[in-house]
């Protein structure tokens, strides 16, 4: 609930506030963590380290809400949704080179961490859109309605999510396990360090499928259907985890089916957002909070 209440905020107030305050929020937080870990050993040390946790994920989850309803403020739908796959592709590949450089090779022996413009650029009626929305808001006129079509792309959005979570959070241990490895092992170790690589070897398809995300779209059919096929291939990918699937076919999945498909449940609902004839500029921050309220629901 606090993604769409965040978002109708955002609508009222600006989204600024709001990023800055939870991006100080999440960094401070994430500064503060290490301390809080080594102080865990009590049980003052472990309250606060779970409250620091908790608001830095709360935090790091909001941030979605208003920074990609401004992304849409300012750039046409199309080029806001090639920004954001390309900018979120980046993002994962900084947290996987991350992950991996520094845990796997800095520090070998701990347990396996998986994987987590300007107005005056707009097209004319995309500004003029962008004012008319400021507009109504400051007049009160806006109403809360759904765009036709939004529960179904919220329902696949969600089942998305659960899959990214699955994934992002299992491939490491899952790859390692495949071999029968036991954790705390030898083997393990050496199965979380080849899952890793190939994580390493993904990194690149992100940035690729984000660029050619609005292509991806239309060859699919549009959002929906793009949004489908990204939840097959992320179940193919799970299934691939199974006893019996040849190691490549799994590999191929995990640096081939996997990326775009993230990239496609991170962001096509957004851009379809925008190319309903219901929507309603003024209702951006709401509508993307809603929608970012599939990954909490997922999460959960």
């Amino acid at each position: 609930l606090l993604h769409p209440l965040l978002g109708r905020l955002s609508d009222k107030h600006g989204r600024r506030p709001f990023v800055v305050v939870l991006g100080l929020a999440s960094a401070i937080g994430l500064a503060l963590m290490p301390t809080l870990a080594s102080a865990a050993g009590t049980a003052a040390g472990l309250a606060a380290f779970f409250l620091v946790f908790g608001i830095v994920d709360t935090s790091h989850d909001l941030l979605l809400t208003p920074t990609r309803a401004a992304m849409n403020d300012v750039y046409a739908p199309r080029e806001s949704e090639l920004r954001s796959a390309v900018a979120g592709g980046c993002g994962k590949v900084a947290s996987i080179i991350v992950g991996v450089v520094f845990v796997q090779l800095l520090v070998p022996r701990a347990p396996a961490i998986e994987d987590g413009a300007r107005t005056a650029d707009l097209p004319l009626a995309q500004a003029a859109q962008v004012e008319e929305a400021r507009t109504e808001d400051e007049a009160g006129t806006t109403t809360s309605s759904f765009p036709p079509g939004f529960a179904p792309i919220w329902v696949v959005s969600c089942g998305g999510w659960f899959a990214v979570c699955v994934l992002s959070f299992g491939i490491t241990s899952a790859w390692a396990e495949r071999s029968g490895a036991l954790p705390d092992t030898p083997e393990f170790e050496r199965g979380v360090k080849l899952a890793s690589v190939l994580l390493m070897g993904s990194t690149g398809s992100f940035i690729v499928s984000g660029g050619a995300l609005p292509l991806l779209v239309r060859l699919a059919g549009g959002h929906f259907s793009a949004l489908v096929i990204a939840l097959v291939a992320m179940a193919t990918t799970m299934v691939s985890f199974a006893s019996g699937c040849p190691d490549w076919a799994t590999a191929a999945c995990i640096i081939v089916l996997y990326p775009p498909s993230y990239q496609i449940v991170a962001n096509a609902p957004f851009g379809w957002l925008e190319e309903q004839p219901a929507f309603s500029a003024s209702e951006r921050g709401r509508l993307t909070g809603w929608f970012n309220s599939s990954l909490a629901v997922a999460q959960a």
